[in-house]
């Protein structure tokens, strides 16, 4: 996980370039890899390149701060996350995929749709794996089971660099129409994972979360890797 990139693609890849243009994403709302050309910075720059005037885009490679935290949360499993802040403002999962589709014309499930409502959000959806990416802050996390399975459900505060503090999971059993809520901190402290596994609207079950350090595996590993090359 890096910050510096548009969603898709990594901005070291401007490294191939003699000359690489930068702004700051987080400032639009909506803009990614996908529609970056619809991008109000991105057209002010292409404008001024035709006019000779100025514009806002950089052509110095931005630097984060080791200390811009941010709260990561991640999902393994089929289930479906959503991430709501105290204004309601939602991302994850289109809550309207069904009205979008109606408006594109567009054949049920051939797009996916999602919301990153919340400022300085993102979702990302890779197979199994959905992760929510927030500003530091207070969030209400939710998830809807679209199958049946075990699911593990990782909450953390990364800095700048990509950097994991302790790293909290929750473990446990989904099907199909099962529900999960929990409320996570600015410090990724988080309350019991409430679940509702049979989808009736009531939580039967709360599950404790476990922590787990990553540095400290990531180290072990390390020792490992080493040990093998000075054998060789």
């Amino acid at each position: 996980m890096t910050l510096l990139g548009d969603g898709t693609v990594l901005a070291s890849s401007s490294d191939i370039f003699k000359n690489g243009y930068f702004f700051d994403q987080k400032k639009e709302k909506g803009i990614s890899h996908a529609n970056i050309t619809q991008s109000a910075s991105v057209l002010s720059w292409l404008w001024s390149m035709i006019s000779g005037t100025q514009s806002t885009i950089s052509t110095t490679t931005p630097t984060i701060s080791k200390e811009y935290d941010h709260i990561v949360v991640k999902m393994h499993s089929p289930v479906d996350i959503h991430a709501y802040d105290s204004e309601g403002n939602h991302t994850g999962p289109a809550l309207n995929a069904t009205e979008r589709e109606k408006e594109l014309d567009a054949e049920p499930g051939l797009f996916e749709f999602y919301d990153e409502d919340i400022p300085g959000s993102t979702y990302t959806d890779f197979g199994d794996v959905k992760t929510i990416i927030l500003p530091v802050g207070d969030y209400t996390i939710k998830g809807n089971g679209t199958g049946s399975g075990s699911f593990t459900l990782e909450a953390s505060v990364q800095n700048g660099l990509g950097e994991e503090e302790e790293v909290v999971v929750f473990a446990g059993e989904v099907q199909k129409g099962s529900n999960i809520e929990m409320e996570v901190s600015s410090t990724a402290e988080v309350t019991n994972l409430r679940l509702d596994r049979d989808g009736n609207g009531k939580y039967e079950r709360e599950l404790k979360p476990q922590r787990k350090n990553k540095p400290w595996k990531h180290r072990i590993i390390k020792r490992f890797i080493d040990r093998i090359k000075h054998r060789r």
